[in-house]
């Protein structure tokens, strides 16, 4: 059972979305598991729940920044 099965009640709530970040140039493997929370990533983590690199630290953080501009424009 994959540890996202966890947040399913949640999902269908619509109260968080599960989010599986992947690398371009291979798209059929997962990078990073992402939880979204009110257009916020609250949690990440890699393969077999490790935590995240400061590399993907960044790219987290620019997806955030993402999320609030599209927040703000809607």
């Amino acid at each position: 059972l994959h540890c996202v099965a966890a947040y399913i009640d949640n999902i269908i709530e619509g109260k968080c979305h599960i989010i599986f970040m992947r690398e371009k140039r291979r798209p059929s493997k997962a990078y990073l598991t992402l939880e979204v929370v009110d257009d916020q990533v609250v949690q990440a983590k890699g393969f077999h729940n490790r935590d995240i690199m400061p590399d993907e630290a960044l790219i987290i953080d620019r997806y955030n920044a993402y999320l609030r501009t599209r927040k703000a424009a809607a």
